[in-house]
């Protein structure tokens, strides 16, 4: 992820806006219960069974998803140069999308 935050922060002209959705933590906690089934099923890390749950079922090793507050996706961004805008929630507080700028 840093990698791509850095890219991001690269190609972006100063003054530039970047949008971002994240999953939060409410999405993280609804899927939370089948999360937990397919960790013990299949001995996979959080984060993988969190990408299953949210990235069509692939049960592939690289399939992973991350969800993120909105202070931890604030500092994720920030921590590559970007200033905070705005973070919006969508579709009943499952993701966020955050509106960063590279300063001028």
């Amino acid at each position: 992820m840093h990698d791509v935050i850095k890219q991001m922060f690269r190609v972006l002209k100063p003054g530039g806006r970047l949008y971002a959705m994240l999953y939060t933590e409410h999405l993280w906690a609804k899927c939370w219960p089948t999360m937990e089934k397919l960790i013990m099923k299949h001995d996979w890390a959080d984060d993988r069974a969190f990408g299953y749950m949210t990235d069509g079922g692939n049960d592939q090793d690289w399939c992973i998803a991350r969800a993120y507050t909105e202070l931890q996706g604030i500092s994720l961004f920030c921590s590559h140069g970007f200033e905070f805008v705005s973070a919006t929630e969508y579709n009943d507080a499952d993701f966020r999308t955050f509106v960063m700028a590279r300063p001028a």
